[in-house]
């Protein structure tokens, strides 16, 4: 495999998406590796990030050398050795007089006098996105299976009931943290909706909302859009223009 590499890399123009080719071509791990991930279970769930990860080498190697289409193939790979990951910012502290910033998995078997749960909005949680690889490797099985479109419209239901159960148990988790307090946030604006996982934690009537509270406009340029909106309207509201407002905006 490497000696395909080498020979492919002292060819005339070759470039990094010409190397990898030639290594990925002499490998010969395409087929078994397709066979894999179409027959499912681990092994093809396996299958899946290994391929996964190949096609992201090769969008990198893409990427590389559409910026330095000149660069030879030994220039991507002191990249890719260049390249460092980012340190795990949401493993657990030693320090115990700090706040910490968890996932509901990180925070699972813990518990805290506070919690805080941020940002429950409709469409972030529970984000029922259907979860798969990105060969979307269950739709081959299913084809190859012969399903039915109708069976697949099933399987696709079903699936979607799965991934709300998981974001209901992910969300029990996180609210069942809190030894003396939980804090649940979320927006509710022209853009933003609470999701309907609120009403879990306290149900009440939409009509009267208890729990609604104004806060200030975030300190960005959406907010200050919002401030200045606010005052041109009510100026003109009250028939006294904000002009100061007005020419801002």
């Amino acid at each position: 495999v490497l000696a395909e590499g080498r020979e492919a890399a002292r060819e005339p123009g070759a470039d990094a998406q010409t190397v990898l080719w030639a290594v990925w071509d002499a490998s010969g791990l395409a087929e078994p590796w397709r066979r894999s991930a179409l027959a499912g279970g681990p092994g093809g769930a396996r299958a899946d990030r290994d391929l996964d990860a190949v096609l992201a080498l090769f969008r990198a190697a893409e990427t590389f050398v559409d910026r330095m289409p000149q660069a030879r193939a030994a220039a991507f790979l002191e990249w890719v050795e260049a390249q460092e990951l980012p340190s795990d910012t949401i493993a657990a502290r030693a320090r115990r007089d700090a706040v910490q910033v968890l996932t509901p998995a990180g925070a699972a078997g813990r518990e805290w006098d506070v919690v805080v749960v941020a940002g429950v909005q409709e469409g972030v949680w529970p984000d029922l996105r259907l979860r798969d690889s990105l060969l979307g490797s269950q739709a081959l099985v299913d084809l190859l299976a012969g399903r039915s479109a109708s069976s697949a419209a099933e399987a696709g239901q079903a699936a979607r009931a799965a991934v709300l159960a998981d974001e209901l148990r992910s969300f029990h988790v996180a609210v069942s943290r809190a030894r003396r307090a939980l804090l649940v946030t979320a927006v509710s604006d022209e853009d933003d909706q609470p999701s309907p996982f609120l009403d879990l934690v306290e149900p009440c009537d939409e009509d009267d909302d208890p729990r609604r509270t104004s806060a200030p406009a975030p300190l960005d340029l959406r907010g200050l859009v919002a401030q200045l909106r606010a005052r041109a309207e009510g100026g003109a509201r009250r028939g006294v223009p904000d002009a100061e407002a007005v020419a801002v905006l």
